[in-house]
C-alpha cells in the first residue's frame, strides 16, 4: 500500500517538471509594439490604459487631463493635457488634445478641439476649432469657431466664425467676423457696440425695409433747401480700384454713383466713415431729400403755372382792347 502511494506521487511530480520544462513563456505587451499586429482588445487594452475617473464632481478622461484639479467642480475634460492646469475653475468643458492646457480659475468654457483655448484664464468663452481662441488669456464671452479662429485675440464680446477668422485681431472687443481667411477686412464684419455692420462685397435681397415708426422718433423737422442741394450734387461713373484694395469686395467694371466727399458738403449727414477713415453714402437716405426736392420743384411748377396763366389771361385781355380799338379807328375812318 504504501509503495503504491509513494509510486503516485512520484508520477505527479514528474508531471509537474515536465510540464514547467516545456510551457511558454508568457511575453507582456510592450508598448513599442505595432498597434497594428494585436489580435484582440484585451491586447490592447494592455498597451494603451484608459486614464480617467468620473467623480461626484468632475469627469476627466485622457493622459493628464485635468492633473492639478483641487477645488474646481463641473468640469469635463477629455482628451491628453486637456484642462492640465486647472485648479479651481469651474463649469469647463475642454476636449481634445492641450484644449483649455493653461486654464487655473476660469469657468463656464467650452473648448473643443486640438489646444483651443490654450491659454485661456478667462471666463464664459466658447472655442470650437483646432487652435480656435488659442492665445487668449483674459478675453471673456467669446464665440470662436473655426480653425484658429480668434487664434491671437486678447479681447471681448467677439464673435469670429469660419476658418482663421479674425486670427490676427490682438486687441478687439464687441467685434464681428465672417470669412473663411485671416484677413482683416472679412466678408461680413460688425461692432455690437454700434449695431454696425459692413459687407465687404456685393449684396441682393429680394426684399428689405427700414424702420421708420414715428413712436421712436423726436425732434422732427422738415427738410430745407432739398432742390438746391441736390443740384450741387454731381452724379458720376467710375470704376472701383480693385487692383489696389482687392480684398474689401469692389465690383469690377463701370459704375455710376456719387462721390462721398462731394455728398459731405451738402448732406453731411449721408456720410458715414469706418474706422479707417474710408467714406460711404447711404443712398437709402437720399430718398428723403429727393422726395423733398420733388415738392419743391412741383411748387416751383405750380407758381411758374400760375404766373404763366396770369399772364394769358393779362395777354387775352390786352388783345381785346386792341381788336376793339382798331374797331373804333375803323368807324371813324368811314
Amino acid at each position: 500500500m504504501k509503495t503504491s502511494i509513494m509510486f503516485y506521487l512520484v508520477l505527479v511530480a514528474l508531471f509537474v517538471i515536465a510540464g514547467n520544462s516545456f510551457a511558454i513563456e508568457e511575453k507582456p505587451m510592450d508598448a513599442t509594439e505595432d498597434p497594428s499586429e494585436i489580435d484582440t482588445p484585451e491586447e490592447y487594452d494592455k498597451i494603451i490604459d484608459p486614464q480617467g475617473y468620473e467623480g461626484p464632481s468632475n469627469t476627466v478622461y485622457g493622459l493628464s487631463a485635468g492633473l492639478s484639479i483641487t477645488t474646481g467642480d463641473s468640469n469635463s475634460f477629455f482628451g491628453i493635457n486637456s484642462g492640465y492646469s486647472n485648479t479651481s475653475g469651474r463649469g469647463n468643458t475642454c476636449i481634445g488634445l492641450d484644449a483649455g492646457h493653461n486654464n487655473e480659475a476660469g469657468g463656464k468654457n467650452t473648448f473643443t478641439g486640438y489646444q483651443a483655448g490654450y491659454h485661456n484664464k478667462g471666463y464664459w468663452n466658447t472655442f470650437n476649432g483646432s487652435g480656435a481662441g488659442n492665445s487668449n488669456i483674459t478675453g471673456y464671452w467669446n464665440t470662436y469657431m473655426g480653425f484658429n479662429a480668434g487664434y491671437r485675440n486678447q479681447g471681448s464680446y467677439n464673435v469670429f466664425l469660419g476658418a482663421k477668422a479674425g486670427y490676427n485681431e490682438t486687441e478687439s472687443s464687441h467685434k464681428l467676423f465672417i470669412d473663411s481667411t485671416d484677413t482683416a477686412t472679412p466678408l461680413i464684419w460688425g461692432d455690437f457696440n454700434t449695431n454696425e455692420v459692413k459687407i465687404n462685397g456685393g449684396f441682393k435681397a429680394n426684399a428689405s425695409s427700414m424702420s421708420s415708426d414715428q413712436r421712436w422718433k423726436k425732434n422732427i423737422q422738415p427738410l430745407e433747401s432739398s432742390l438746391h442741394k441736390i443740384s450741387n450734387l454731381q452724379g458720376v461713373s467710375y470704376e472701383w480700384k480693385t487692383d489696389e484694395y482687392p480684398d474689401i469686395g469692389l465690383t469690377k467694371g463701370k459704375q455710376i454713383g456719387l462721390v462721398a466727399q462731394d455728398v459731405e458738403k451738402e448732406l453731411p449727414e449721408l456720410v458715414s466713415e469706418d474706422k479707417d477713415g474710408y467714406k460711404a453714402v447711404s443712398y437709402t437716405k437720399l430718398t428723403a431729400v429727393l422726395v423733398e426736392a420733388v415738392k419743391e420743384l412741383k411748387t416751383e411748377n405750380q407758381s411758374q403755372k400760375k404766373l404763366i396763366e396770369a399772364q394769358r389771361d393779362q395777354f387775352e385781355k390786352q388783345q381785346a382792347e386792341i381788336e376793339e380799338l382798331r374797331s373804333m379807328i375803323k368807324e371813324l375812318k368811314s
